[in-house]
């Protein structure tokens, strides 16, 4: 980052498909919580009946006044009423008289007495003989009754038993609703709810069943939230708490290397450089000690979340929270501490004075390449994820110094994406934050580059791996002689890599974070590892490969071949292959 706020990492355009974190911007993508359930309120539903405000009207109401405009259907109530008209009460409807219709009459009506009557009696309730059961419930229910329910049906079907048995057998139906909530004998007298399931209100069917799916999903809900954050297991007891584990380890130099990857005096120094310039803060149960070291232990071992939450007695929602805060810290770092250190490259690396390699690439600054870090991504990414070794990845791009320090990164690319696709789409989108090479000082990069003003690459169907030289004959002629020396420079990217791999664990197989945050860590780890390299005399990764330049890292730090396929072909420049001529004919002379 410079003066304006900005830095030297990032991830690939959000609209590729990527998950990545855009770190140059600092700014998360984030979309705000999917719309949810909402809470089913019953008094609301009273657009299906426009003469009420709320069911428990209906249920109250006496008066004779509910007229239904002729007799016409309204779903879910009827009333019975003794007035007239052409409405519900009276007449040839469904109410009291001497119609031959089905009133509380005479005659052919279901009121008492009748052959075919479902009740008996002056409320359809209270039958003897051949009616139906007193208070059956088959497909009315009848609320309000001068009595309550059945012992004189013994012929019905059913038994005589009220509310929601189904009349075949006697069973439980999922349609059939209890009216037993706003039940008021006093004034609801007459009223005939209609049961979802009957024949005559489809509409009213599909709307309680709809109604009901709505209830069950609200209440798992409910019962998934106060599982999760009200009804808590009780707090386990530590023998040894947290900042009691972080504090003995940091007190034995051998633990607390292996634990935290550092000696205890730069732990130290991280912990406080985080808290006094990068916002680490203590909570009222953990401190910023036993939180960075949580943090550590989980990018250097590494350790499951689980085995965090057993070593730590700490909740996984703790635990979860508490490593993103460290980590957002770290990036911050990150921002000032993976950049040049020196922006316009005026001073020679004493690794370049080597009478091997000076004068011919005193103008090299740095080394170019790219790293696959397996990563778990969702199953429907699993294609895009593949590289060509047969595993799920993330394919970064890395700068680093002859300090083995990086100085530019682009972590969240796929890993079946081509080294160069990365490459080309980081000067694109970051050209104001890349650290482009001035004139006449140049980058190593491997064959899977091309060879142009800044970036020197070696000699393509030749001979250059390291290992092919030490596990075969020395080398013979200029090219081979040219790709000898530059995969000798270059190599420095691959230790880097070796480095960092081996410190932090985690790279060997992130666990399946969100992929935004896989991205974070992968920057958050070449973070520490400047740091590391920055301020520690002496550490055990580093000073292996110190002592041997030419080292060969563990298998697979980096992309060697230049990426997934060879089929991005970039024209070469004319006056940078002439000037790797140059250098190829002066070693291979002075070799002779």
């Amino acid at each position: 980052m410079d003066g304006n706020g900005d830095d030297h990492f990032s991830q690939p355009d959000p609209a590729f498909p990527s998950g990545a974190f855009d770190l140059y911007s600092q700014a998360d993508s984030y979309q705000g919580p999917r719309s949810g359930m909402q809470a089913l309120d019953l008094n609301s539903q009273v657009d299906e009946f426009p003469a009420f405000s709320s069911y428990a009207d209906i249920l109250r109401s006496d008066h004779g006044g509910v007229a239904r405009g002729g007799g016409a259907r309204t779903p879910g109530l009827r009333v019975a009423h003794n007035g007239g008209g052409d409405s519900r009460g009276g007449g040839a409807t469904r109410g009291g008289g001497a119609s031959a219709d089905k009133g509380r009459g005479a005659g052919g009506s279901r009121g008492c007495g009748a052959a075919r009557s479902r009740g008996g009696g002056a409320n359809r309730v209270g039958g003897t003989g051949g009616s139906r059961g007193r208070g059956r419930a088959t497909r009315n229910l009848f609320i309000g009754s001068a009595s309550a329910g059945g012992a004189a049906g013994g012929g019905g079907r059913g038994g005589g038993r009220v509310g929601g048995r189904r009349r075949r057998g006697g069973s439980d139906h999922e349609d059939y609703v209890y009216a037993d909530e706003g039940y008021a004998p006093e004034v609801a007298d007459g009223v005939e709810v209609i049961f979802p399931g009957s024949s005559k209100d489809p509409y009213l069917i599909l709307h309680c069943r709809k109604r009901n799916r709505e209830f069950v999903q609200m209440m798992l809900t409910l019962g998934m939230y106060y599982e999760s954050y009200i009804h808590k297991a009780p707090r386990r007891v530590a023998s040894v708490t947290g900042i009691e584990w972080v504090t003995e380890t940091l007190s034995n130099p051998t633990s607390c290397y292996n634990m935290f990857r550092m000696s205890c005096p730069l732990f130290n120094q991280l912990h406080d450089l985080l808290v006094d310039s990068y916002g680490l803060r203590a909570t009222r149960d953990m401190s910023t000690v036993e939180a960075l070291g949580m943090f550590l232990w989980i990018l250097g071992a590494p350790q499951s979340l689980r085995q965090v939450e057993d070593r730590f007695v700490r909740s996984l929602e703790t635990i979860s929270r508490t490593f993103d805060k460290v980590l957002g810290t770290v990036l911050k770092l990150a921002v000032h501490n993976i950049r040049p250190q020196d922006p316009e490259f005026k001073t020679v690396h004493k690794r370049l004075l080597n009478p091997r390699f000076a004068p011919y690439f005193n103008n090299c600054i740095g080394a170019i390449d790219g790293t696959h870090v397996p990563v778990v991504v969702p199953s429907e990414k699993v294609m895009q994820y593949t590289n060509r070794h047969g595993y799920t990845s993330q394919n970064v791009l890395a700068i680093c110094d002859f300090d083995m320090r990086f100085t530019f990164v682009v972590s969240g690319w796929p890993g079946s994406v081509h080294d160069m696709r990365v490459f080309s789409d980081a000067i694109e989108k970051y050209g104001d934050k890349f650290p482009h090479p001035p004139t006449g000082k140049f980058y190593l990069v491997d064959s899977g580059y091309p060879n142009r003003p800044g970036y020197l690459s070696p000699y393509k169907g030749t001979k250059y791996h390291l290992p092919e030289f030490r596990n075969g004959p020395m080398p013979r002629g200029m090219q081979e002689t040219f790709n000898y020396a530059h995969s000798s420079l270059r190599n420095v990217i691959e230790r880097s890599f070796g480095v960092l791999k081996m410190k932090w664990r985690i790279l060997m197989g992130i666990p399946s974070f969100p992929m935004h945050k896989q991205s974070k860590i992968i920057v958050a780890c070449m973070a520490i590892h400047n740091f590391i390299r920055e301020n520690s005399v002496a550490d055990r990764e580093f000073d292996l490969y110190d002592c041997d330049e030419n080292g060969v890292p563990m298998p697979g730090t980096s992309n060697r071949g230049g990426g997934e396929t060879s089929t991005q072909v970039e024209e070469e420049d004319s006056n940078m292959n002439a000037f790797r001529d140059e250098i190829a004919h002066a070693l291979y002379n002075r070799s002779r």
